[in-house]
C-alpha cells in the first residue's frame, strides 16, 4: 500500500499529465474529498483522489532505466531513514507553493547542490545518500522552508507563539504547524469570501493574530461557536452578530 507521501506526489504527477491548472486542480480536489489541500487529506482521501485522476486518464509509468529511481538496500528499504523526511518535506513545500515542481528530477537537483558544497562531488540521486549526507540535506531543506515560513509571517505581522519560559517557539514541527493551521483557515476564509458571506474584522486576544469572521446579515440572529487560535491554539467561545465578534477565553 502507498504511503500519503507516495500518493501525494503521484497526484501532483497526474495533474502535471492531465496539464490542469490550479483552478482546475483544486476543482477537482473539492469534488472528490470535499477539500482542496492534499496535505489535509486522510490516507483514504487521497486513495478517492488519485482514484479520480485515473479515472480521467492518467497513467502511473514506471520507469525501466535501471538506477533511475531509489536505489534500495537488501531488505528493499532506503538507505537514509532521513530520505522519506525529505520527500515529504519537499512535497509539502510544493503544497505551499515554496518550490514550482515536486517531481523526483527537481528534488535531486536540490540534492546535488547540497551535497556538492559538502564533498566537492555531489550525489545525484536522493535515493542514493548516506546516512551522514541525508540527514545534513535534511537539516538544510528544513531551514530554507523555516526561512520562507518566517518570512510570510513577518510580511503578516503575526508574531509566533512562546513556550512556558517566554521564549518564542523554534522547533521546525510547532512553526510548520502554526503555518499549516494559518494555511487552512486562509483557505476556509476564501471559500466564505467566495460565496459572498458577510465578514467582520476580528482578533484573538491571546496573541492578536487578525483574521476575518463569517457574520449573520440579521440583526436578530447570534452565532456562537468554540474555536481555538491558529498561532497559540488556546481555545476562545466566539459569540458573532451582524455588527460584533466577541471572543471569551475558555478556562
Amino acid at each position: 500500500m502507498m504511503t500519503k507521501p507516495q500518493l501525494i506526489r503521484l497526484i501532483h504527477i497526474a495533474k502535471s499529465k492531465l496539464s490542469l491548472d490550479d483552478e482546475t486542480y483544486r476543482a477537482k480536489l473539492q469534488a472528490a474529498v470535499g477539500k482542496t489541500s492534499c496535505t489535509a487529506m486522510t490516507h483514504g482521501e487521497l486513495q478517492t483522489v488519485y482514484q479520480s485522476f485515473q479515472d480521467a486518464g492518467f497513467k502511473r509509468q514506471f520507469s525501466k532505466k535501471k538506477g533511475a529511481h531509489v536505489s534500495p538496500n537488501s531488505q528493499g528499504k532506503n538507505k537514509a531513514p532521513e530520505i522519506a523526511k525529505i520527500r515529504a518535506i519537499w512535497l509539502t513545500m510544493h503544497e505551499q507553493w515554496f518550490v514550482t515542481r515536486p517531481d523526483e528530477s527537481s528534488l535531486n537537483a536540490y540534492v546535488m547542490r547540497q551535497t556538492k558544497r559538502l564533498n566537492g562531488v555531489g550525489v545525484a540521486e536522493v535515493g542514493w545518500l548516506n546516512s551522514y549526507l541525508a540527514y545534513k540535506v535534511l537539516e538544510a531543506l528544513k531551514a530554507w522552508h523555516l526561512r520562507l515560513i518566517k518570512g510570510i509571517l513577518k510580511t503578516r505581522r503575526i508574531v509566533l507563539p512562546t513556550n512556558r519560559n517566554g521564549d518564542e517557539v523554534r522547533s521546525y514541527d510547532a512553526i510548520t504547524g502554526v503555518y499549516e493551521r494559518i494555511r487552512q483557515l486562509d483557505e476556509y476564509l476564501n471559500n466564505c469570501r467566495a460565496r459572498g458571506d458577510f465578514m467582520l474584522a476580528s482578533s484573538f486576544p491571546c496573541c492578536g493574530f487578525r483574521f476575518e469572521t463569517p457574520a449573520p446579515t440579521d440583526r436578530a440572529e447570534t452565532w456562537d461557536s468554540l474555536v481555538g487560535c491558529p498561532v497559540c491554539r488556546k481555545q476562545f467561545m466566539r459569540i458573532v452578530t451582524c455588527h460584533s465578534v466577541i471572543m471569551r477565553a475558555v478556562r
